[in-house]
């Protein structure tokens, strides 16, 4: 009966190693999965992207940022995106910007792929 306890004991440590390094697994290909995409998108706008004038409308506030959010049009339906304040350099040196012009660029494929063109941006 012993025996048959610590085989129980063995099996169920086992099979804990086991679901550890499977969780661990599944865990890495999401990362991996997250990684890709990511790269996707930017390598996508990078080759195929077009420019278009875009307009700052207002700054929000998430997890402790301030984001400026700006509007953008194609063919005549109306995407929105975002941009890390601190990062844009306003033309009107306002600190909310709002109003400014500049140009986004977009993956025709997907236009809520977008960014604002690197000029716009700061090192920091």
């Amino acid at each position: 009966m012993g025996n048959y306890n610590s085989q129980k004991e063995q099996t169920t440590e086992e099979f804990k190693v086991n679901k550890d390094s499977i969780i661990a697994f599944i865990v890495f290909i999401l990362i991996g999965i997250i990684i890709f995409y990511s790269y996707n998108k930017k390598r996508n706008l990078e080759k195929e992207g077009i420019e278009t004038k875009g307009k700052i409308i207002g700054l929000k506030k998430r997890r402790g940022k301030k984001y400026f959010e700006y509007v953008f049009f194609v063919k005549g339906k109306k995407y929105k995106g975002q941009v890390l304040a601190k990062k844009f350099n306003c033309k009107n040196k306002r600190r909310d910007c709002k109003g400014e012009t500049f140009f986004v660029i977009y993956s025709p494929k997907d236009p809520s792929n977008n960014r604002i063109d690197d000029k716009y941006l700061s090192l920091e």
